[in-house]
């Protein structure tokens, strides 16, 4: 392990299982969730391949991860490719370290859940989605078809998309990154987070595949 803030956490696991059994409170296996909570760590949150882990004393969160979670992982390559774009979460690094095998985990800036503004924006962000996914364009020429008829429903998200002019281009990242073979899309409100007012996409995609094979 490479992760210098977890320094000596790897004698502690080696003699862990090699494959940690997966339980449902803790998606990635007992073992690791108990090193993590004896080193200062509390999960913040979970998902069908991993948590979210807090340390009060770190600038960041610990998203240790299942590597089988192939859509997050592209998901990190396309948020690091469009770092200029504010609605891309942000990485203390690139890299995903493996922790023991099957687990793997990225250090990830600390955001805030969803404001309730933002919550009131996950329908129009979907059926957006869906109808971009359905005739096969990204989701900034979907609004520019559909012009006034998407405006007049959807007020609030467009006065949204007009103060953060960042985040129609964000939506076209996260359809290009959906339309991969077997992926799909997943925005609700335990992967859209927020920095400040911005709204930030922490993990909008999911594997059909790797999920129904879990």
């Amino acid at each position: 392990m490479k992760i210098t803030e977890l320094v000596g956490i790897k004698n502690k696991i080696k003699n862990l299982p090699q494959n940690p059994r997966k339980v449902a409170e803790y998606p990635l296996g007992l073992e690791w969730h108990k090193v993590l909570y004896d080193n200062g760590f509390r999960p913040l949150g979970s998902g069908s391949f991993g948590t979210v882990w807090d340390n009060y004393q770190l600038s960041y969160v610990l998203k240790v991860f299942s590597d089988t979670d192939i859509a997050y992982i592209e998901w990190i390559k396309a948020s690091i490719q469009h770092k200029d774009n504010p609605h891309m979460p942000h990485f203390v690094s690139p890299r995903v370290v493996r922790i023991v095998p099957g687990v793997v985990a990225i250090r990830t800036e600390k955001l805030t859940r969803i404001s309730e503004d933002a919550y009131m924006m996950l329908k129009p962000m979907n059926a957006l989605i869906e109808v971009a996914t359905i005739e096969r364009i990204p989701p900034s020429e979907v609004i520019s078809r559909r012009g006034d008829n998407w405006s007049s429903r959807f007020i609030p998200f467009i006065e949204y998309c007009k103060k953060y002019p960042d985040f129609i281009p964000a939506l076209d990242i996260v359809y290009d990154v959906v339309m991969r073979p077997g992926f799909r899309p997943d925005l609700h409100d335990e992967n859209i987070m927020m920095r400040g007012q911005v709204i930030v996409f922490s993990d909008p995609v999911f594997d059909k595949k790797a999920l129904t094979n879990r």
